[in-house]
């Protein structure tokens, strides 16, 4: 996997989870090569169990602060993390000076075979729908890997595997009946990969997955991609780079981003019956899956365990790759009527002095709050918002927080301030309460929330700052709310 970086200088950009199983993979290839480790973070701020993996392996070269990236000029080979942008100069630089800049992502896809991995993307339900088609695979006694930030990281995933090419030939849509159709497993062996894919994987990536699904795209990580066109850019690769014998599933909403010819076989998913003749849809209360002229009923919307327009539509995303790799309908129909909402997404905490929480840490967008809303009907009251500052727009808001009649908005800092400005304009009822951590914020909700109604966090925002990330925010809002007990 590394060979022909034997002689080269090698640098970890990025020394989170994936930077530390980097090292981890790395040190299996060159027990006794000089590993460069680069990272923002203080090395007396790191997680103890961090500094303990770096003072156990005495052939490593630390470069951390501030100033980490200035170290690039001093190694070949970068193995960047996906939250670093590529477009700092100190990259931009790197490139211009020859050196290789690569990835997890970029070299698991350089050492599997293509028709072997399928990847999810979307701005919302990624891991959701990742996880349905693990587990429906698993339930069909498929062997499957999960792999992303829900599964193993991509270079822990790859076993003994080789590169595979195919052809190029470019198809259109409008053609696509023509097509023989998929004989389940026998197009390829398993295992295979089933892979959440951001966008800061997908950015510059030059191979797409045998089977590509895009369940949607709206305004996120803009500090990172610097505009939503740049972001759109980075999730097309996804289906980009895929030839005639693969498969693109692709919300029915969010084809306008397809270019006019594509040389995959397109398979797209709708909450009505207004899409082409591959996919699947709402029919009367059922799910129906679509090829050619044919329709079946793979089951009905009330026995989808997952609750909520958009879960159908992970639903749905989920059933088209596994009718794709032959999974039977009963198999797919039990998956979704057993299936576990992960945590953190719409997650139930529990009903306290008569005030029902729920946890919905992982939304990170405003469409995303607005679902879960949608979700959780009429009920909620107090709304737990706020949190990193990405420049996102938040007015499609304030028409949801007044139909549903919204009382209560606790904000955190910094997007809170953007929240409250956008929102007040529009709805002087609400009430605004500002706030610097969890105890204060559940203590807020008790005191303004009424008996019978539902506290929310939901916050529209990313968690940085406050919190590590949405986990971390999620555990600490449960955590304070069981101290009501």
């Amino acid at each position: 996997m590394f060979e022909k970086h034997l002689d080269k200088d090698i640098l970890i950009l990025g020394f989170g989870s994936e930077g530390q199983s980097s090292l981890k993979m790395l040190r299996k290839e060159f027990p006794r090569k000089i590993i460069g480790i680069a990272d923002k973070a203080e090395f007396s701020n790191l997680p103890t169990e961090v500094k303990e993996i770096l003072k156990d392996d005495n052939l490593t070269k630390h470069h951390f602060g501030d100033a980490y990236l200035e170290a690039l000029d001093k190694y070949d080979v970068i193995v960047k993390t996906p939250g670093i942008p590529p477009c700092s100069p100190e990259i931009r630089r790197a490139k211009e000076l020859g050196k290789i800049i690569t990835s997890q992502t970029k070299i698991f896809f350089e050492n599997v075979e293509q028709n072997q991995i399928i990847g999810i993307t979307g701005t919302k339900g990624k891991s959701t729908t990742t996880t349905l088609i693990y587990n429906m695979l698993k339930n069909a006694d498929i062997d499957a890997i999960l792999v992303g930030n829900i599964g193993v990281p991509p270079l822990e995933a790859l076993g003994t595997v080789s590169a595979g090419n195919s052809s190029d030939e470019a198809i259109s849509p409008e053609t696509q009946t023509e097509l023989p159709q998929p004989n389940g497993l026998a197009m390829t062996k398993s295992p295979f990969f089933v892979f959440e894919m951001s966008s800061y994987q997908l950015d510059e990536l030059r191979f797409s997955p045998h089977i590509s699904i895009f369940l949607n795209a709206y305004e996120d990580h803009l500090d990172y991609h610097g505009s939503f066109e740049n972001y759109i850019s980075a999730k097309k690769n996804i289906f980009l780079h895929q030839d005639s014998n693969d498969y693109l599933i692709i919300n029915n909403l969010f084809t306008d981003i397809l270019p006019e010819r594509i040389s995959s076989r397109v398979y797209t998913f709708s909450l009505n019956e207004n899409l082409t003749n591959f996919g699947c849809f709402v029919k009367n209360n059922a799910l129906i899956y679509k090829i050619g002229g044919e329709e079946e009923a793979i089951t009905t919307t009330d026995h989808v365990a997952l609750k909520g327009e958009f879960n159908l539509q992970n639903a749905m995303a989920a059933i088209i790759a596994s009718k794709i790799l032959g999974v039977n309908n009963e198999t797919i129909a039990k998956s979704l009527e057993e299936f576990i909402a992960l945590p953190h997404r719409i997650e139930g905490i529990g009903t306290y002095h008569g005030i029902t929480f729920y946890d919905d840490s992982i939304s990170t967008i405003p469409q995303a709050t607005i679902a879960a809303l949608q979700t959780l009907g009429e009920n909620v009251e107090t709304l737990i918002m706020g949190g990193h500052n990405r420049g996102i727009d938040f007015s499609i808001l304030g028409p949801e927080f007044t139909k549903r009649n919204i009382k209560n908005l606790i904000l955190f800092p910094d997007s809170g301030k953007n929240i409250w400005d956008t929102i007040s304009r529009t709805n002087p009822s609400i009430k605004g309460f500002f706030v610097e951590n969890m105890t204060d914020a559940i203590d807020i909700a008790f005191k303004n929330t009424d008996p019978g109604k539902i506290c929310l966090l939901s916050p529209a925002s990313p968690s940085f700052g406050i919190f590590k990330n949405y986990q971390d925010r999620g555990n600490s809002f449960r955590e304070e709310i069981e101290k009501y007990k």
